[in-house]
């Protein structure tokens, strides 16, 4: 199994915070001012740069076994 970096489990733990934001917010456990209502989008955005950028690296592994 190949060793996970810094910036994977970071984004694991901002798509694990969303889940557990959402349970708690549809519980009513959390009552949130508007403003800190987007966290769950900023973390979403992030985990959707990390999805990009891994998808960037693997083809541009590709790229090099084409050449090999």
């Amino acid at each position: 199994m190949k060793k996970m970096s810094v910036w994977d489990i970071l984004a694991w733990i901002a798509l694990a915070s969303i889940v557990i934001w959402v349970i708690l917010k549809i519980t009513g456990i959390i009552n949130t001012p508007p403003f800190l209502e987007y966290y769950p989008i900023l973390a979403a955005s992030y985990a959707f740069g990390w999805q990009m950028h891994k998808l960037a690296s693997i083809a541009q592994d590709v790229q090099d076994l084409k050449r090999f």
